[in-house]
């Protein structure tokens, strides 16, 4: 246990993941929903600009969910 604390002594303290919506590449839903904003309507736009979801692929749901939401609100 000694060895453990020496080592994890020096780390910083792990930022908040709120928000967090890629964690291969550290993507924010707000950079997400900025290129969203900006004009990124597809997944693969979103990707260009954020690279989120060119990693595992693990986030794509949650991509397509925000692209879908922001759309959505753009025609209401």
């Amino acid at each position: 246990m000694v060895i453990f604390q020496v080592m994890t002594a020096s780390q910083p303290e792990p930022q908040s993941l709120d928000g967090l919506i890629c964690f291969c590449h550290g993507v924010l839903e707000t950079e997400i929903r900025k290129a969203i904003a900006a004009g990124a309507a597809t997944v693969a736009a979103v990707q260009e600009k954020t690279r989120a979801s060119t990693g595992c692929g693990g986030c794509m749901p949650e991509v397509e969910r925000l692209i879908a939401e922001m759309l959505q609100s753009k025609t209401d």
